[in-house]
């Protein structure tokens, strides 16, 4: 079975004609984006749904070799040859059986250019003045709650989100410093840069926003606010409006959404300062985050189990570590170095002075050190 797929479009010349096309091609070229509105690419040309002015989809059992070579014989006998390419294939979809109506019933209506919907995440204040600014510019926003009531009962997420997409006509993505990350240490390299706490969007909005570069890539803008903001590794190469509120910014996410065909307005200058946007959290530590559970648990054991611990590894303490690691300052672990060499249990590594040793770790652990280490920590049960 063979699908040959002739467009009309408005100020052209000549019609676009594609011919040979398997079921699955036609769906995924033609149907599909025709039925959600969408511009549809033919012979690399690409055809907005305002412009397309006639489809015609039709099916034979033969290739269009075939049919072309029936035709140029019928023009033979008839001493009509036709020579215009394009006309040719004309015929050929003219010949097929016209199947147009099997697959587009009715031709959809193109989403109103001023519909946007707005994906957001917990930073309600920053969603609610963005959404203040592009209803300044003219724009009739829609978030995430019309998307959930505009979808029948029981949709998967996704369906919900691709009816919320057929229903408007551009995407912003708001993407705010919602979440705190890191990376897992056992899965980082040595210099990898997301071990260290940093802020990112919600896990909700980052999937949203995939979504929407798949469903939708050529109407959907990624706006970022936030300082610190984490961006995913997988859309670095994806351009991105870096908002603060400026009127610089405004105008750029007002040049961006126009360059995708929104009903930008901007001939009020209110949009300039419309939406109350919030200042930016500042960067965050783990001293914000309290202690963890791990610095919790290894603040219960005595310091001097810890240290006496470290030194038997033979490669002296690092002070920095324990003390991060415990939530403790560095010098509380100095003096307990200090406590062990004046007991004797530890003492400083050759070329340096016990003060040194305490102040760097550079420690060593000796024989009534280990010996104490095995009485304390390695005690039997009942003894």
């Amino acid at each position: 079975m063979h699908f040959h797929v002739l467009i009309e479009m408005r100020g052209a010349a000549r019609p676009e004609v594609e011919l040979d096309l398997d079921e699955e091609g036609l769906e995924s070229r033609f149907v599909r984006p025709r039925k959600r509105g969408k511009a549809v690419v033919i012979n690399g040309r690409v055809v907005e749904n305002e412009d397309l002015v006639r489809i015609r989809i039709g099916r034979s059992d033969q290739k269009s070799a075939e049919i072309l070579e029936e035709i140029q014989l019928e023009n033979a006998v008839r001493q009509t040859p036709v020579f215009d390419r394009s006309r040719l294939y004309r015929q050929v979809v003219e010949r097929s059986v016209d199947v147009t109506n099997s697959f587009l019933r009715t031709a959809p209506p193109a989403p109103d250019r001023r519909t946007v919907l707005l994906i957001s995440g917990e930073w309600g204040a920053a969603a609610r003045a963005m959404g203040e600014f592009l209803r300044a510019l003219g724009l009739d926003v829609r978030g995430r709650s019309h998307a959930r009531l505009s979808g029948r009962e029981g949709q998967h997420h996704a369906d919900v989100l691709d009816s919320a997409f057929d229903a408007c006509h551009a995407v912003v993505v708001l993407m705010t410093p919602d979440d705190v990350a890191t990376r897992h240490p056992a899965f980082a390299g040595v210099e990898d840069a997301e071990v260290q706490l940093a802020t990112q969007a919600s896990p909700s909005v980052l999937f949203q926003a995939g979504y929407a570069w798949h469903a939708a890539r050529e109407r959907t803008l990624l706006v970022e606010f936030g300082s610190d903001l984490r961006y995913p590794r997988d859309l670095s190469g994806v351009d991105r409006v870096c908002f603060d509120g400026s009127p610089a910014s405004r105008n750029e996410v007002a040049q961006r959404l126009r360059a995708i065909r929104s009903a930008v307005r901007t001939e009020d200058p209110f949009y300039l300062e419309a939406g109350a946007f919030p200042s930016a959290p500042g960067p965050v530590t783990g001293d914000d985050l309290g202690p963890s559970p791990a610095a919790e648990l290894l603040r219960r054991i005595p310091l001097r189990w810890v240290l006496l611990g470290a030194l038997a590894e033979g490669k002296g303490v690092d002070v920095s570590a324990i003390a991060a690691r415990r939530g403790t300052p560095p010098e509380e672990v100095r003096a307990g170095l200090s406590r062990l060499m004046t007991d004797g249990l530890a003492a400083p590594m050759e070329k340096h002075s016990k003060s040194q040793a305490a102040n760097n770790g550079a420690c060593r652990l000796t024989g009534p050190g280990l010996d104490q280490l095995h009485s304390e920590m390695w005690r039997p049960q009942g003894r």
